[in-house]
This record gives structure tokens, C-alpha cells and sequence, in this order.
């Protein structure tokens, strides 16, 4: 079935020429969009599928219709078309009835019946009937083929293989349903001619004439009294099955002055009333679109209005698959040993698929783990940073209470200058872990810090003695060791002062104890302020500058202040 609401491709090769029509199906319409007529050239041969298939995909693209859903249509002539009766056929499965509709053909058939497409379309029965007609066709399996290879060369979608004769009747369908009577259809084709006989409906006789249309005017009056013998000759074997009289209507498909002129010639013929029949309101053609192109194409048309009608028909492209007996049997044995499979293995599948499940988990844990693992170790590793780098900072000199301390040891009165103070830092960073064992779990522990400040502290003295109470009033404070750096002179010191505090306020005060008289526990520190030291006047005293060296000229050299830190080990100043 072709899907409504979206575009659908009717081609056909009649004779010589290649005919189309694309449309949409939608809301009880067929809406015509596009038409295309073309004659096939002479190179291309006729036999060859792919070749004309090529040749009409150009064309197609041309007219817009390529890569679609397609109806092709075929002549009447192309297949054997027989009205059965099968007993009992309301009461069979849809298998059961190919099979019986298959069996009679294979008896009136005189073609071979391996790889014919056989497919039929069961009719209304009247009621309490025990025999069902129904209307079986035949196609030969190298005319199937060839519709395939041309649908496939053209870039099409194949949906269906219609007739052309059904077409016709499902555009005089409505008509027929209206009238008591039987009417019959001629449409006339670009290579051929439809002949239809339609009753409630439903088409009861059809056949197909291989006369071309004319091309010139000249030509009509030879051409419509053909077709009026040929309509003669198609009711006359309808009638032979079935007695009657004259129809009650001949129907031409189509508009024009040769549709007008073949049913005038053909009521005539059959002594009856003839009509030329246009579209059906439920088809919408262009109104750009040829009378010739109209009358041609109203049986590709019907084959649409068929699909929306949604009529029983005939497709040779996916017939209805007869009962196959032995494919049912090896389809139960199959169905049997699956069953036998299934219940012997189904504890096993079930324990396989746990034990699957099981280690698809640990799997997915063991890599949870792992990604987890990494970042806690991440973690440890900038926590231990942070850590070191936290102690290493919190090591904070007060170099300006040591540098007051220190000149505060410095004698007054003139008798000792200082001219040089030089510290330097030397912080230890070490990670303590708990417990103290062999297995260190970090950071189970502390970070701790093991500060030394080093000082080199340099000056001028006036006499031998004044340096050694200098070096005893840092002793007495214990705030200090202290060196003395090179041999002892008696107008110059320069001693190496080492502590661990930070801060002087840490430790006890020095310069309680007597050194020099005079001055003994004097300090004079106090009065230093911060980054220098001014001594009263008429007192020695210390001045620190940021830069430069000691100069002297006839004046006592006023000392050079200068800090320094080094950091050792992940010490920071």
C-alpha cells in the first residue's frame, strides 16, 4: 500500500512510450503534481530492463519524480486474467484460499507455473452463498522480472505491479455503483486501449487492444471506428459467458474531440448511450496539463484513486503466498527443537547471564576504585603541599626586634659603633608522622617547622675589653650563641649570633647583668625606632641604611643594617 500523505509515482511503458504521473493521497484526495510523456529513442532496446530503466530515471529526474514510492502498470495483454468460484471460501484461511485459487490455475494455465506470479482478489458474494468468485490473474515470470530491473534501473521504490484495466474500472467505479446498469469503459492509451466492463463497481471482463493513438486529425475517424469493432468484439465475448442485453453506457475515459469521437463510434457500435467521463471529484489534476495527457494517463490515475478507495486488487509484485506443507512441517520441527533448546539450556543461560551481571559489577567497581584511588592520592599530594607551604610561611622573622635587641648590647658613650648586621633564616620543613612506626600513613601526623636565624654582627670598638663584655652580655641572655668570627682585635668585632626564636619576646631579656661601668644593664633600644637607631647626643650610637657602604670622613663610620634569609629545605624567609 502506498503511504498516504506522502509522494507516490504510477509509470508505465505503453508500447514505444513512457508515461507517468507522481501524486500525494491524502484527506480522500489524489492530488496530481506533476505528468511526464516521453518516447523511448531507438538505442535504447525494448528487451533491455536495466537499459530502458536507465533511460526513464533521466527522464524522471527531469520531470521531478525520481526516488519514490511506484506503481508500475502493466497491460491487460501482459497477463492471463480467469474468474474462479471457490467453495466454501468465506470459511478459509487466507493460505488455504491461495492454495485453491493456485491449484485450479495450474489446470487452465498453458504456461509453465514454477516462478509465475499468481494473485488474486476475492469478490462479494451474495448472501448465504457457499461459492465465492474470485479473480485470479497470472503473470509470466520473465515479465515480472523485467518490471523489477526496470523499477530498479529507474531509481524507484517498488510498491506494487498493478493493471491498467483495474485502473479504469476504479475510475468508473462511483459511476457504476450510481447507475442499475452495466457500463463499459474504453481508455485510450498512448500504445494501447483498455476495454472494461463494469458491473456494481467492480470489473467483471477487460481486454487490451494494440492500437496506437493518432497523432494527426486525419487519423481519428479510422482510429474510433477500430476501437468501436474491437468494444464490439470484447462485449460480445463477455456475453457469451454471461447472456444479456446491450450495456447501458459506454464510458471514455478522458476530455477532448477524439474521446468525444470514440464514443460517439462505439455507443453506435453497441446501440447505447456513450459519455465522455473526466476525472472523478476526488482526483485533482493541473490545469496546465494536456487534453492528450489526460485521456492517456486516467487509467495510471485510477490505479491511485484504487489505493485510496482501498478496492481489492491485484499486485504481481507481492502476491499472496499459497499453503506450503512442507514448510509447515519444518517449521514445527524447528519450533520443537528451539523448544527443547530453550528448556535444556535455560538454566544455564540464567547462570551465565548472573555470572555475567556479577563481573560486569566488579568491573564497573574495580574502575570506581581505581578513579577514586587516583584522586584521593591527588588529594594527599596537594594536601601535603598546602601543608608545607602553610608552615613554611608561618616561619615570620621579627628582624627588627633582633636588630634592636642587638644594638641594644652595643655600649654607649661613644666607646663601641656598630657598622654591619647581616641575618639570614634557615627554616627546616619536615612531616611528623603519628605513632612513630615503620609504616608511615600520611597524613595521619603534623607538619612542623625547626626555624634558625643566623646573624653576623660587625662594628667598631675603642679598647680590647669593650668586645668581650659585648660577647658575655649575649651570653647572659641566653637569647643567643654566639662565635666570634677571625682573632680577636682590639678596635673591631665581629661575632655570629645564632637563635631559634623568631621573635626575641620569646626569650628573656639580656643585658641584666654588669659588663662594662657605667653601663652596665643599660639599653638603649628602646629609643631605636623601626628600619633605624639614633643615639642622644653626645652618645654613640647606630644608624642603619638600606644600601650602601660604611663611610667615615673624620667621623666615626656610621654601620650598614642589611637582613637576609635563606630558605633551605622548603624554608621560606
Amino acid at each position: 500500500m502506498i503511504n498516504q500523505g506522502r509522494m507516490a509515482v504510477v509509470v508505465e511503458m505503453d508500447g514505444s512510450r513512457l508515461s507517468a504521473v507522481s501524486a500525494t493521497l491524502s484527506k480522500g484526495m489524489v492530488e496530481v503534481r506533476r505528468w511526464i510523456s516521453a518516447m523511448r529513442p531507438e538505442t535504447v532496446s525494448a528487451e533491455d530492463a536495466g537499459a530502458v530503466g536507465a533511460w526513464a530515471e533521466l527522464e524522471l529526474s527531469k520531470a521531478g519524480m525520481g526516488k519514490a514510492q511506484a506503481i508500475v502498470s502493466v497491460s491487460r495483454g501482459d497477463v492471463v486474467l480467469k474468474w474462479l468460484t471457490v467453495a466454501h471460501a468465506g470459511r478459509a484461511t487466507e493460505a488455504e484460499l491461495g492454495g485453491m485459487v493456485r491449484l485450479q490455475l495450474t489446470r487452465q494455465l498453458t504456461m509453465p507455473i514454477e516462478g509465475t506470479a499468481i494473485d488474486y482478489a476475492p469478490m462479494p458474494a451474495e448472501a448465504g452463498a457457499e461459492a465465492w468468485p474470485v479473480l485470479a490473474g497470472a503473470m509470466p515470470a520473465n515479465r515480472v522480472q523485467w518490471c523489477r530491473a526496470f523499477a530498479e534501473a529507474a531509481g524507484l521504490r517498488l510498491n506494487r505491479i498493478g493493471l491498467r484495466c483495474f485502473g479504469v474500472a476504479a475510475a468508473l467505479g462511483p459511476m457504476s455503483q450510481t447507475s442499475a446498469g452495466t457500463i463499459v469503459g474504453v481508455a485510450v492509451g498512448w500504445g494501447s486501449t483498455e476495454l472494461v466492463v463494469v458491473e456494481d463497481g467492480q470489473m467483471t471482463f477487460a481486454r487490451a487492444v494494440d492500437v496506437a493513438r493518432p497523432l494527426s486529425r486525419a487519423e481519428h475517424d479510422a482510429f474510433a471506428e477500430r476501437i468501436a469493432v474491437e468494444l464490439k468484439r470484447t462485449w460480445m465475448g463477455y456475453r457469451s459467458n454471461k447472456p444479456g442485453g446491450a450495456p447501458d453506457l459506454v464510458a471514455v475515459l478522458g476530455e477532448g474531440d477524439l474521446a468525444h469521437l470514440v464514443g460517439e463510434k462505439c455507443g453506435a457500435q453497441l446501440e447505447t448511450a456513450s459519455k465522455v467521463v473526466g476525472s472523478p471529484a476526488s482526483v485533482r489534476l493541473p490545469e496546465a496539463m494536456p487534453e492528450s495527457e489526460r485521456s492517456a494517463t486516467a487509467p495510471l490515475v485510477g490505479l491511485l484513486l484504487e489505493e485510496l478507495l482501498g478496492r481489492p486488487t491485484i499486485d504481481f509484485a507481492n502476491p499472496r503466498r499459497p499453503v506450503n506443507r512442507a514448510a509447515q512441517l519444518r517449521t514445527a520441527g524447528l519450533a520443537a527443537a528451539l523448544g527443547v533448546i530453550l528448556l535444556g539450556g535455560a538454566g544455564y543461560t540464567l547462570a551465565k547471564s548472573a555470572v555475567a551481571a556479577v563481573e560486569t559489577k566488579i568491573t564497573l567497581l574495580e574502575n570506581q576504585q581505581r578513579d577514586l584511588t587516583g584522586d584521593y592520592e591527588r588529594m594527599l599530594v596537594d594536601h601535603a603541599r598546602l601543608g608545607n607551604f602553610q608552615q613554611w610561611t608561618a616561619a615570620r622573622v621579627d628582624w627588627l626586634g633582633h636588630i634592636n635587641t642587638l644594638c641594644g648590647q652595643v655600649p654607649q658613650g661613644g666607646v663601641a659603633y656598630a657598622e654591619d648586621v647581616r641575618g639570614i633564616l634557615e627554616s627546616t620543613v619536615a612531616f611528623s608522622p603519628k605513632g612513630g612506626g615503620k609504616t608511615v600513613r600520611y597524613p595521619d601526623g603534623e607538619w612542623a617547622t625547626d626555624p634558625s636565624v643566623k646573624f653576623d654582627f660587625k662594628g667598631k670598638v675603642m679598647g680590647s675589653g669593650i668586645a668581650t663584655d659585648m660577647r658575655a652580655r649575649f651570653l647572659v641572655g641566653e637569647l643567643y650563641s654566639v662565635e666570634t668570627m677571625g682573632p680577636d682585635l682590639s678596635d673591631k668585632f665581629s661575632l655570629q649570633l645564632r637563635t631559634t626564636k623568631v621573635t626575641p619576646m620569646d626569650a628573656v631579656p639580656a643585658g641584666k647583668g654588669e659588663a662594662s661601668k657605667g653601663d652596665a644593664g643599660k639599653s638603649d633600644a628602646s629609643k631605636i625606632e623601626a628600619g633605624k637607631a639614633r643615639p642622644p647626643a653626645g652618645k654613640a650610637g647606630v644608624k642603619a641604611e638600606p644600601k650602601g657602604e660604611a663611610k667615615g670622613e673624620g667621623k666615626a663610620a656610621e654601620p650598614k643594617v642589611e637582613t637576609k634569609s635563606d630558605a633551605k629545605k622548603g624554608g621560606q624567609p
